[in-house]
C-alpha cells in the first residue's frame, strides 16, 4: 500500500530556512517515495486510458491531450488524483498545509496556468477537419473559369463553322418550282459533270494537282485550304454551267431539311456538306440515312455550304421508288437465309484456315449477329481483317461497314490498307 501524506511535512517547509533549502532531511526522502508510489498507479491508469479505441457516429475525432503540459507541470497534475484516493483522511484532519490547492509559490501557480492555456490552444489549432466539414469548404471554394484554348497556326482544322445564313428564308428553296429553276442551268448543259465524290478522299497536295490540271483555268492562290479550293471550283462551274454532281448519306434534321454527310468525314457534319431543302425531302418522301445522288450549286446567301438542287438517285434506284421501301423499324425480324462462306482459295494473303473453321464452327449468313470473346493479343482484330476480305471476295455486292471504336490509330491505318475498299 503507498504511504500516506501527514502533516509534518508543511511544517518541515515552514521552519527550513531559506539558505538551507539545498539540504535534504531523510524523512522528506521517505516521503517523496511514498509520494512516487502513490502517483505510480495512477500514470498506470492515464496510460491505459490514452490506449483506449475512440469510435465515432458522427465522423469526428477525438480531443487529444496536451502532453507537454504535462511534463512542463510536473507532478501537480497527479495531485488532485491522490487527493481523491485521500478524500477519507482529509475530512477527519481538515486541509492540510501541503495540499496542492494550498502549496506552492503564487507565481509557480501562474506559470502553469499559462502553459495549459497555451497546450490547449495549440490543441485547437492542430484538430483536423473531418470529413463533413471538408466537404462543405470543397463546395464554397470558387472554381476557375475554363480558357478555351488557342488553336495553333499549324492545325489543320476547319476555318469556318457551319452556316446556313439565309438559305431557309430564300424564297426559291421554299417551293419546287423554284428549286427545279436553279437546276435548269445545269440540265441545259452539253458538259460532262464534275465528280466531287473522286476529288474528297484526295489529300491536299493531290487536291491541288488535279484541279490545276483540269481544264476550268482556275487560279489557286499560294497556301490555299481545302475549303477555299472547293469553292473556286463551284464557283467556276457555275459560271462556266458545268454540272456537278455528288453523293452522300442523308441526315434529316427537326426543321424539315437536311444534309448529305460523306464517309470520309466520318459522317459528321461539316461546313460544306451540302443542304437538301425540305421540299426535295417531302416530297420524294427521303429519310435519314437514304443514300442520295445529285447535283449541286455554290453556296449563296451568305452561307457556307451547297445547295442540292435536283436529285437523281436514292438508293441506287429512281428516286420516286424510295418512298415505297418500308422502313427499317417496321421490318419484320427473323433467322438469316442467305449464308455467307468465309473460306476462298488457299494462295490468298489472309489466313484462309480460320475462314475454314469458322464456316464449320460458327457458319454466318445475312443479317446474323455474332461476338467474338477472346483475351487480348490473340488476333481477334486481324480475324475480322480476314472475315472483310474474305466478304470482298465472296460477295462484292454486299455493303461493307467497318466502325472501330477506341482502337489506336495505328491499327486503325493498318485496317485500311488491308480492307481499302471497306
Amino acid at each position: 500500500m503507498p504511504a500516506k501524506r501527514t502533516a509534518n511535512k508543511g511544517e518541515d517547509k515552514e521552519e527550513v530556512p531559506e539558505d538551507e533549502s539545498a539540504s535534504v532531511d531523510p524523512d522528506e526522502n521517505s516521503k517523496d517515495k511514498g509520494r512516487k508510489a502513490s502517483d505510480s498507479p495512477n500514470e498506470s491508469s492515464d496510460s491505459k486510458e490514452d490506449g483506449q479505441l475512440f469510435f465515432s457516429t458522427d465522423g469526428s475525432e477525438p480531443e487529444k491531450e496536451n502532453v507537454f503540459a504535462d511534463e512542463d507541470s510536473g507532478t501537480d497534475s497527479s495531485k488532485p488524483k491522490s487527493g481523491s484516493n485521500d478524500q477519507g483522511g482529509k475530512n477527519e484532519r481538515g486541509k492540510q498545509p501541503g495540499d496542492a490547492s494550498n502549496g506552492g509559490h503564487p507565481n509557480q501557480q501562474h506559470q502553469q496556468k499559462k502553459q495549459g492555456n497555451q497546450g490547449q490552444s495549440g490543441q485547437g489549432n492542430r484538430k483536423k477537419q473531418n470529413w463533413q466539414e471538408k466537404k462543405k469548404n470543397h463546395k464554397n471554394r470558387t472554381r476557375q473559369k475554363f480558357k478555351k484554348p488557342r488553336r495553333l497556326p499549324y492545325e489543320e482544322t476547319e476555318v469556318k463553322p457551319l452556316e446556313i445564313g439565309n438559305l431557309l428564308e430564300k424564297e426559291e428553296l421554299k417551293n419546287l418550282e423554284g428549286i427545279s429553276s436553279l437546276a435548269e442551268a445545269f440540265v441545259a448543259s452539253d458538259s460532262d459533270p464534275l465528280l466531287l465524290d473522286e476529288l474528297l478522299p484526295l489529300s491536299l497536295q493531290e487536291l491541288k494537282d488535279h484541279v490545276s490540271g483540269l481544264d476550268l483555268e482556275i487560279e489557286l492562290p499560294t497556301a490555299p485550304l481545302r475549303e477555299e479550293i472547293f469553292d473556286l471550283l463551284l464557283d467556276t462551274c457555275l459560271e462556266k454551267v458545268v454540272p456537278v454532281r455528288l453523293s452522300g448519306i442523308l441526315e434529316v434534321t427537326e426543321d424539315g431539311h437536311g444534309f448529305l454527310l460523306q464517309q470520309k468525314d466520318d459522317y459528321r457534319l461539316k461546313s460544306q456538306c451540302p443542304l437538301v431543302p425540305a421540299p426535295l425531302i417531302k416530297s420524294l418522301g427521303l429519310r435519314t440515312g437514304h443514300l442520295v445522288k445529285g447535283f449541286v450549286r455554290p453556296k449563296m446567301e451568305e452561307s457556307s455550304c451547297p445547295v442540292l438542287v435536283q436529285v437523281e438517285e436514292v438508293m441506287n434506284g429512281a428516286p420516286e421508288e424510295a418512298s415505297r421501301v418500308t422502313p427499317f423499324t417496321e421490318l419484320i425480324p427473323y433467322y438469316p437465309l442467305d449464308r455467307i462462306y468465309l473460306e476462298t482459295k488457299p494462295d490468298v494473303e489472309w489466313d484462309n484456315v480460320a475462314m475454314r473453321v469458322v464456316d464449320l464452327v460458327s457458319p454466318v449468313g445475312f443479317g446474323q449477329r455474332g461476338l467474338i470473346v477472346a483475351p487480348p493479343r490473340t488476333g481477334k482484330t486481324v480475324l475480322q481483317q480476314g472475315i472483310a476480305r474474305a466478304l470482298r471476295v465472296n460477295n462484292p455486292q454486299a455493303h461493307l461497314i467497318v466502325l472501330l471504336v477506341d482502337e489506336r490509330p495505328e491499327e486503325v491505318t493498318d485496317f485500311r490498307r488491308q480492307v481499302p475498299d471497306a
